[in-house]
């Protein structure tokens, strides 16, 4: 895509993805996972990096998609392939892929406001606001069902992380920076060198939910390995 990313908005799209995990050792791989899904899903993602800021074929783009069905496929339950399909669809610009992509996301995770929101994100794109506002009614409904993380200088890294990424989602699904701000100038305020914290605080003062949305929705080569 041709579209500028901001930098603070790029580096706070890192850090808030829903299921990217740190590398672990290619000899070792993720043993929670079926690890021929996990081969799949890293093949996947070679491949995908060789061809960033270059145009893809089509063969290329079916056979990185495949790879990715194919991991999904064999463990359904690995949500990194879940989650580099949806993101490779997005830069593809095949946005109707990932609406049964994402149905079928939820069914092993029904109860992931991530997803939902991920879900009506895609609805939004295609113009379907009656499903998008569904979805994120319903994500809304299981992120105030759980108590906020309470904002203090004792918070661990695993607190502010899940603070972040709960302001990022309220600003999207109410569609108002005000509230989110609030959550990440306090937290900047007690943690001033913290990457997530000031990333965060950054992209959403200076960007609109449109620009945010359309980075979401575009964000090349933004893949997990195991």
């Amino acid at each position: 895509m041709n579209t500028t990313i901001k930098p603070y908005l790029l580096a706070a799209l890192f850090l808030t993805s829903a299921f990217v995990s740190c590398n672990q050792s290619e000899k070792t791989g993720d043993q929670r996972f079926d690890q021929k899904a996990v081969v799949l899903n890293d093949s996947a993602v070679k491949i995908q990096m060789n061809f960033i800021s270059r145009n893809i074929s089509k063969d290329s783009v079916l056979k990185i998609a495949s790879l990715w069905k194919q991991a999904i496929e064999i463990d359904p339950t690995y949500q990194i392939a879940y989650l580099n399909l949806w993101n490779f669809n997005n830069s593809m610009q095949l946005f109707n892929e990932n609406i049964p992509l994402s149905s079928d996301w939820l069914k092993n995770q029904p109860n992931n406001p991530d997803i939902l929101i991920k879900r009506g994100l895609v609805y939004e794109q295609l113009g379907k606001t009656d499903l998008s506002n569904k979805d994120y009614e319903a994500a809304l409904q299981i992120i105030s069902a759980k108590p906020a993380p309470a904002i203090n200088k004792n918070m661990t890294q695993e607190q502010i992380a899940e603070a972040v990424s709960r302001a990022f989602n309220i600003f999207i699904i109410k569609k108002d920076s005000k509230e989110p701000l609030d959550v990440l100038s306090k937290l900047q305020a007690l943690f001033p060198k913290d990457t997530k914290v000031e990333s965060g605080y950054e992209a959403l003062k200076s960007s609109t939910r449109a620009e945010y949305i359309n980075t979401v929705l575009g964000q090349d080569g933004l893949l997990a390995h195991t």
